[in-house]
């Protein structure tokens, strides 16, 4: 019994890394998309494109999500998913162009776009006697991705440059996979 108590514990804690990081990406570009744009050189064509990725991504990988799932398992694809975001993020952190800098947020946002399709069967399978409870940690654990991310961004790139505070929240992915 204690075994499989530990297990759901590690199990919620999981579910709720994963649901922390699945808007950081979105959220802590914006803040700083200014000096982004400068050492980037992103045009507004750019920027514009920029913003459209997050609802592309999550649709089409959104999308594709569950052929993931039945292909490598549930929670394999989800692992999948947060390492890809976190490789999308650092590397378009790392990136000197504007086109590698779309295509890696394509890719952090397609790890995002996954998770966000395969966080509710996860809680289904763990969390059959509580999904209603379990549903509302997640939920404010995104709200808490939503909100937290463009409050620390720019005193993050204040402090130790924009490529930093960008890298910075593919922590919790790497987290959540762990």
């Amino acid at each position: 019994m204690a075994v499989e108590h530990r297990g759901r514990l590690l199990a919620l804690a999981g579910i709720l890394l994963v649901a922390l990081h699945l808007r950081a990406a979105v959220t802590a570009v914006s803040p700083v998309l200014d000096v982004v744009r400068g050492d980037v050189d992103l045009s507004a064509t750019h920027a514009g494109l920029l913003g459209a990725v997050p609802m592309v991504s999550f649709a089409l990988f959104g999308a594709l999500s569950p052929a993931l799932a039945r292909r490598v398992g549930l929670e394999v694809a989800v692992v999948l998913a947060m390492l890809a975001s976190a490789a999308g993020e650092v590397l378009r952190a790392t990136t000197t162009t504007a086109p590698t800098f779309l295509l890696f947020s394509v890719l952090a946002l397609a790890g995002l776009g996954t998770g966000n399709v395969l966080l509710p069967p996860l809680v289904k399978r763990y969390f059959p006697d509580r999904i209603g409870a379990v549903t509302a940690a997640y939920n404010v654990a995104m709200v808490v991705s939503l909100s937290v991310p463009p409050l620390v961004a720019v005193p993050l790139a204040a402090r130790y440059g924009w490529r930093v505070s960008v890298a910075t929240w593919a922590v919790l992915g790497v987290l959540a996979v762990v």
